[in-house]
C-alpha cells in the first residue's frame, strides 16, 4: 500500500510539474502568437485610415475580400474619414488561431467635421501562419 501511494504522489506530482510547463509553453506560445498580430492589426486600421483599400484588403480572409471591397466602396461614397484609431485589447482564444481585438476609432463623416468616436470589436484569424480580419465590422 505505501509503494502504491508513493507511486500515486510521484505521478501526481510529475503531471502538475508537467501541466505547469505546458501552460508556461502555451502562454508564451500566445504571446508570441499576440506579438505577430498587434502589427498587423495596426498595419490594416492605417491602410483604412488612409482609404488604401487595395492594400488593406490582403489582411482580409480571402473569403471576405468581396464583401470587403463593397464596404470600401460604400466608405467612400458616404465620406467616411478616420481620424484616428488605437489598440485598446486583444483576447487571444487558447488555441492561439483566433483573436477578438478592440479598437477605439474617430471618425468623421464629409461633408461634416464632427468626429465621432466609437470601440469595435473584429475577429482576426490565424491562416497559414498569417493573421487575417475574418469579417466585419471593417
Amino acid at each position: 500500500m505505501k509503494k502504491f501511494l508513493m507511486v500515486m504522489v510521484l505521478a501526481t506530482c510529475g503531471m502538475m510539474l508537467w501541466g505547469s510547463s505546458c501552460r508556461k509553453n502555451d502562454a508564451a506560445m500566445l504571446a508570441g502568437r499576440e506579438k505577430d498580430l498587434r502589427p498587423r492589426v495596426q498595419k490594416y486600421h492605417d491602410l483604412i485610415k488612409w482609404r488604401d483599400y487595395q492594400a488593406a484588403v490582403e489582411l482580409v480572409a480571402p473569403a471576405k475580400h468581396g464583401e470587403f471591397m463593397s464596404f470600401a466602396q460604400w466608405a467612400n461614397e458616404q465620406g467616411i474619414r478616420i481620424e484616428d484609431y488605437a489598440i485598446n485589447d486583444v483576447v487571444m482564444e487558447p488555441t492561439g488561431e483566433r483573436a477578438a481585438v478592440t479598437v477605439h476609432r474617430a471618425f468623421y463623416r464629409l461633408p461634416s467635421v464632427t468626429v465621432q468616436v466609437k470601440d469595435i470589436t473584429q475577429e482576426w484569424v490565424l491562416v497559414e501562419g498569417g493573421w487575417y480580419l475574418a469579417g466585419p465590422p471593417y
